[in-house]
């Protein structure tokens, strides 16, 4: 390698024949070094001598020569020493060596790590500048082996190479480069736990960025970037623009974060604790988990595997280690949080002293912060400022340098602090310069400029007094030094000024002549100085990327001060088997991970699963959607749960109003505008019911997912509000139109779609009102002439794939209209069958009803109460659509009142408010089926729930509002109205004791004026008083004087025909009085 990269130089007109390399990886395993005819196990070791010292060993020379071949490769991959070519062919030398190295060797040669981590990092921030697509392919892939050898070695090479080259990358405007810093960070975020580490060893330590949630935010921004206007110029919505190849790497990338966080939570088994986990998992099992679950699985069976995972043993941790190491995260956790916590305290009051450094409300808000002590000292002040990240230096500078002092005595006191917090002691002049003037930018003034050199140059003078060598003979002399050298700098690399008119050595020593009281300082401290800042200029104005600076005209080039010199907090990544085979579950420190990222990848997710038209992206976002949702309910983050169910909710919903629209009433017909393709085939034959329909999720039968993501994310949707409905909140509206959407296809069993009615003495139910049949008709039109104007010549598309697979092909064509209506029948069969598939897969039914916890019925019941609300669901109280949904959800109230029987009395005065809306509204006469059904919700209510004393006032109240509804409302819904009294009277009136509750009941019995309640009102009396006669004694009657009275006078009243002259009950009346 040595002699192949001395033979190809920077001549390209070179006529030396240079032997072109085979891709044949060169292992470390099958290499022998020239001339020592050794084996390469031996000649990677380091022998010792039997008593373990260090003996002489091959490893020297292997050392020697690594080195060597580093240097070498290093020094061919500058730019500016070398052509395209020679960088090529270095890059990819380096590349097959760190490929095919073991890092656990690499890791012994501490002066081959050294040249890694200077040397060959800098001149790849060098090449990272380039835009030829091959150099900078090359060398994002030499970053990433780069990390995967020696990471532990790279924590700011790495945060470098990250912000400087990928995420800079990003925000500029040339797609290829963008795509190759995608791909590569795409395999970072796959390396196992790396997610883990670097928000663990930057986002959580003070002088490093927030590395992982800036990645995790320009990948999601990249994911979510569009072009407004197609390749003909026509602006185009957000849904329709298509997902590029530059959205999808970035969305792969934050789709395996979420799955990195994902992996750790799901509740293990604690060995040895015999219980099963109590959290919900759904989506696929993480390859960690097992049906034992154990704290640690192996996904290899070798024993060395084991080994590097449990020790030497490879025995899993006992119960109690498990216990202790469990205990040992959540404490790290802890206190990463709280790092992180005052992480973010400075960055804000950061923010507030570049803002308006000279104002002392900053000080004011650092104190409340704690970031400084109250009162603020100029020590604690000048730490800040010296140690602080993300501080403007141009303020820094502003502010130390503000003056007189007289005027800001405070100022200088922190001014006279900040310089004593520097060590000069052991350097050169010119390095000490560069040091102090690192920490800020000077400024303009001339007199700011004095202060702060003046402040350098009794720091300097003080720490020198005890140097033999010192050349100053007073601060005054490193005063007028440092102003000469500045102006030396500036006057050396002004890019303005022509080169015969730059300060020469000689002119810089006639400047500098007496300045060392009253003596020369010796000519070769100055010699070296200008040699010093004319190869290396002080940086003191450019704006800084880490390791690269902008210069005046432009262009990127190397940070040589400042370059991978910060100091950090010492760093720890996870080792790579270690990553691969042990399990822990998530504690708080992936809790603020998620929660870090959580909106930009929901929103980004989001936008790709409503554009993109490739099926398996689809289910990729799907299962991303189905493990936020995991990580959500793992750490009790309701609200993040609720927000992913909405957008999986919505979704649904859109789907199925579109596909029954364009269906038509009968969802028979082709969904328009959606394109051509079959539902995915797990859909289809779910059909059956031998099948289940989650094989969906467990196979790669995702044929068709694009164009029925609607159906999906129905399905991922209800799978989770069956797992975790207790957690439902400001998802249940949405849920409830969901609903109303799939009642309206008839896709809602029947149990639930149909309204609970009253029934006559023979036991069947009631016919229709007129109030339910226009209800009906009204809506039935309005669909209709929904579907009738769509353009006919669209209707193609969703569900004439359903057609294509499930109608069989008819070859007479005599019979063509026998076919086309029995295709028309089996696709409204599919479309109908598979979305009660899905409902019925997901017991919507039982979800609804289940028993709750209080505020869980609460959440549950205003949510249908507000669907009949018209003000709050935003539809015309006179829409067709509105009263149709009102009249179910009301329905759906009195069932959820009626489930938590024991807390009714709680529960049943949110019922009352939107029932007395109903029924006494201004508006009432433009709804009469929900008036009609609100009067039998309260005749229900009562039936139910009359024998709780507690809710007699109530439902006394209820019965008192019923008392006094319009005649036109009781005229049509008589009949209701006798069943509904009838059965009360027949179980309570024993429990009827005063006055007032029996002239109520009279009231009520007036109903028998209306002809379609005379004879069910007739009956219920007669019922009672049967009763009353068959179970007590002539003494012993339960029906006391009041009632009896007015049951005699309402029996008079049919004896006289007092109703409407209708007599046909004189005589069984005359009988029972």
């Amino acid at each position: 390698l040595v002699f192949s990269a001395d033979v190809v130089d920077n001549d390209t007109t070179a006529t030396t024949p240079v032997k072109k390399w085979e891709h044949n990886p060169l292992q470390f395993s099958n290499y022998t070094p020239m001339g020592t005819g050794v084996d390469s196990d031996d000649f990677m070791k380091d022998r010792r001598n039997k008593d373990g010292t260090p003996g002489s060993a091959r490893g020297d020379d292997a050392s020697s020569s690594l080195v060597l071949i580093m240097r070498r490769l290093s020094q061919l991959i500058d730019p500016r020493e070398n052509n395209e070519s020679v960088c090529i062919l270095a890059l990819t030398l380096i590349n097959i060596a760190l490929e095919t190295a073991p890092a656990s060797q690499i890791g012994q040669f501490p002066d081959l790590i050294e040249i890694m981590r200077q040397d060959l990092c800098k001149h790849l921030l060098l090449l990272s500048t380039w835009e030829d697509l091959n150099i900078l392919s090359l060398t994002l892939r030499v970053i990433f082996n780069l990390f995967n050898s020696i990471k532990d070695h790279l924590k700011v090479q790495l945060e470098v190479f990250l912000t400087s080259v990928h995420l800079r990358i990003l925000d500029g405007d040339q797609p290829e480069l963008r795509e190759l810093a995608l791909e590569s960070l795409l395999e970072f975020c796959q390396e196992p736990a790396l997610m883990q580490d670097l928000y663990v060893n930057y986002d959580c330590d003070v002088q490093c960025t927030n590395l992982f949630e800036s990645i995790c935010k320009a990948l999601a921004n990249q994911a979510s970037l569009t072009n407004s206007s197609n390749d003909d110029g026509d602006e185009l919505s957000e849904d329709d623009q298509p997902v590029n190849i530059l959205n999808r790497l970035a969305l792969e990338g934050i789709l395996a974060i979420i799955e990195s966080i994902a992996s750790h939570c799901k509740a293990p088994i604690p060995p040895g604790s015999g219980k099963d986990s109590n959290r919900a998992w759904f989506g696929p099992e993480s390859r960690h988990s097992s049906s034992n679950s154990s704290f640690v699985a192996i996904d290899s069976d070798t024993e060395s595997d084991a080994s590097s995972v449990f020790g030497a043993g490879g025995a899993p941790p006992s119960p109690a280690e498990y216990q202790w190491m469990q205990e040992a995260r959540e404490k790290t956790g802890q206190m990463l949080k709280e790092r992180k916590r005052k992480k973010q305290c400075l960055y804000l009051a950061a923010a507030a002293f570049n803002k308006d450094p000279l104002k002392r409300e900053w000080i004011t808000y650092a104190e409340s912060l704690s970031v400084l002590p109250k009162p603020a000292t100029a020590e604690s002040v000048a730490e800040f400022l010296f140690s602080t990240p993300k501080l403007d230096k141009t303020q820094i500078g502003l502010y130390l340098s503000k003056g007189p002092p007289e005027k800001y005595p405070f100022i200088q006191e922190v001014l006279k602090c900040f310089t004593k917090l520097f060590s000069f002691v052991g350097m050169e002049f010119s390095e000490a310069l560069r040091s102090f003037l690192g920490r800020f930018r000077l400024p303009g003034e001339a007199q700011c400029i004095d202060r702060l050199m003046e402040a350098f140059s009794a720091r300097l003078y003080e720490q020198c007094l005890s140097s033999d060598d010192s050349v100053f003979r007073n601060a005054d002399a490193a005063f007028v030094l440092s102003f000469s050298t500045i102006m030396l700098n500036t006057d050396l690399h002004n890019p303005n000024l022509p080169d015969e008119k730059r300060m020469t050595i000689e002119q810089f020593i006639r400047n500098n002549r007496g300045i060392n009281d009253g003596e020369n300082i010796p000519e070769y401290f100055l010699r070296d100085l200008y040699s010093q800042i004319k190869e290396n200029e002080i940086q003191v104005q450019q704006d800084q990327t880490q390791g690269l600076l902008m210069s005046d005209e432009g262009i990127l080039k190397l940070d040589e001060d400042g370059i991978f010199q910060k100091s950090v907090a010492t760093p720890f990544f996870t080792p790579k088997n270690t990553a691969r085979n042990t399990y822990f579950k998530a504690s708080i420190q992936e809790k603020d991970m998620f929660t870090s990222i959580s909106s930009s990848a929901i929103s980004c997710m989001s936008s790709v699963f409503r554009r993109t038209k490739d099926d398996a992206l689809v289910v990729k976002v799907l299962r991303g959607f189905q493990q936020v949702a995991q990580i959500c309910v793992y750490f009790s983050m309701d609200e993040l749960f609720n927000e992913v169910l909405m957008l999986l909710l919505d979704d649904a919903r859109d789907y199925i109003v579109d596909a029954h629209m364009a269906n038509g009433q009968d969802a028979a017909g082709p969904l328009q505008d959606k394109g051509n393709g079959p539902l995915p085939s797990a859909f289809l034959k779910a059909s059956d019911p031998d099948n289940d329909v989650d094989t969906y999720f467990s196979g790669n039968i995702i044929v068709g997912s694009a164009l029925h993501r609607g159906l999906l994310s129905l399905y991922c949707a209800l799978t989770l509000v069956k797992a975790h409905s207790a957690i439902i909140r400001e998802a249940w509206p949405i849920l409830i139109d969901c609903m109303f959407a799939l009642r309206d296809t008839k896709a809602l069993p029947v149990s639930l779609s149909e309204l609970d009615d009253f029934a006559d003495s023979k036991g069947s139910v009631l016919p229709p009102s007129i109030f339910a049949k226009r209800s009906f008709d009204r809506w039935q039109d309005y669909m209709d002439f929904i579907a009738s104007a769509r353009d006919d010549d669209a209707n193609v598309g969703l569900w004439e794939s359903v057609t294509s697979v499930l109608a069989p092909k008819l070859p007479s064509e005599s019979n063509r209209d026998e076919r086309e209506d029995r295709t028309k029948d089996e696709s409204t069969a599919s479309f109908t069958s598979v979305l009660a598939l899905v409902v019925q897969s997901c017991a919507l039914d039982q979800v609804l009803m289940q028993k709750r916890e209080l505020p869980h019925a609460i959440r549950i019941l205003r949510a249908l109460l507000d669907a009949t609300d018209p003000s709050i669901v935003g539809q015309y109280i006179d829409s067709p659509l509105f009263e149709h949904h009102a009249v179910f959800a009301l329905e759906l109230s009195a069932r959820v009142l009626l489930s938590h029987r024991k807390r009714a009395h709680e529960l049943y005065p949110m019922l009352l408010a939107k029932v007395r809306v109903a029924l006494q509204g201004s508006q009432n006469k433009k709804t009469p089926y929900l008036m009609e059904r609100a009067c039998v919700t309260i005749l229900r209510s009562c039936i139910h729930l009359f024998d709780k004393e507690e809710m007699r006032p109530l439902l006394l109240e209820s019965l008192e509002m019923l008392s006094t509804a319009p005649d036109f409302l009781m005229r049509q819904i008589a009949d209701r109205v006798a069943c509904g009294v009838a059965i009360i009277l027949r179980g309570s009136y024993a429990t009827l004791e005063s006055e007032a509750e029996w002239l109520l009941m009279r009231r009520l019995l007036d109903i028998a004026k209306f002809d379609s309640g005379r004879k069910i009102m007739f009956d219920g009396i007669a019922s009672c008083i049967e009763f009353e006669l068959n179970a007590h004694s002539d003494a012993q009657y339960g029906l006391g004087p009041v009632g009896q009275k007015l049951f005699l006078d309402v029996l008079e009243e049919f004896v006289a025909g007092a109703y409407d002259g209708d007599t046909s009950l004189r005589i069984p009346a005359m009988n029972f009085m």
